[in-house]
């Protein structure tokens, strides 16, 4: 077995992509230009979140639906994965509710909540191609991507409770007034 000593290109042997490293189901291989892709989407999302939920404008609700439209063909563009699948699965619905021209926001705030946690999950899944089977996206690119996710979270409101039973009723009526001038 030969050892890669790759510091001044020392007897460095190239490291080989193949499809039989990458069959660990907990592991979403991506390239850099994916990666990228990945960012930039996220950073287009932070701001449409936050533009729609402060005004709810056909308009607002048009440009989220077009991101999203976008990150269902970038998850596409991915193996198959658990994770990858459940994004798949959460973007649709947040799709499907985009669709309504007066989107139950409490409903789709739930499903944000949900699409995060599920890219946290993704995000450690990460696999970087070409350069080896295990070389797992690097420290400050994964930073890069958790505060961006923090942006999405800060970016959302969270869904509002149902209304609370109604209160007792005050007490009766005060004290009499006094009598006014006589006409």
């Amino acid at each position: 077995m030969k050892h890669n000593d790759c510091f001044d290109h020392n007897n460095c042997n190239p490291i080989v992509f193949s499809a039989d490293c990458c069959k660990n189901p907990q592991s979403v291989p991506i390239t850099r230009e994916q990666l990228s892709q990945l960012i930039t989407l996220l950073n287009s999302l932070v701001s449409a979140i936050s533009a729609f939920f402060a005004n709810p404008s056909n308009a607002n609700r048009l440009v989220l639906l077009d991101l999203f439209n976008q990150f269902l063909i970038f998850l596409n563009s991915l193996l198959p994965s658990p994770e990858v699948n459940f994004l798949k699965q959460l973007t649709q619905s947040i799709i499907v509710l985009l669709q309504s021209p007066a989107p139950n926001l409490g409903q789709l705030s739930t499903l944000l909540q949900q699409f995060y946690s599920a890219l946290a999950q993704f995000f450690f899944a990460l696999d970087l191609i070409p350069v080896s089977c295990d070389s797992n996206v690097d420290p400050a690119t994964l930073q890069v991507l958790f505060n961006l996710l923090i942006q999405l979270i800060n970016a959302t409101p969270g869904a509002t409770g149902p209304t609370g039973p109604t209160g007792p009723t005050g007490p009766g009526g005060g004290v009499t007034g006094p009598t006014g001038p006589t006409g």
